[in-house]
């Protein structure tokens, strides 16, 4: 499974993508972002949240 954050700051656009990659059963949309730095924040959360819930 290929998991998928849309970086897109026009939601016209990022909403497109999410369309057709939701048609794509390897793919998985895991977070949605208006510009990098939100991105890298939802990265980055969900890292650390994976992190503490494999040492648990």
């Amino acid at each position: 499974m290929i998991r998928v954050c849309l970086v897109e700051d026009q939601t016209i656009v990022r909403q497109g993508l999410r369309g057709l990659l939701d048609l794509v059963d390897d793919i998985q949309v895991v977070g949605e972002a208006v510009d990098g730095e939100e991105a890298l924040a939802q990265v980055y959360g969900a890292l650390i949240y994976s992190l503490q819930n494999e040492t648990s």
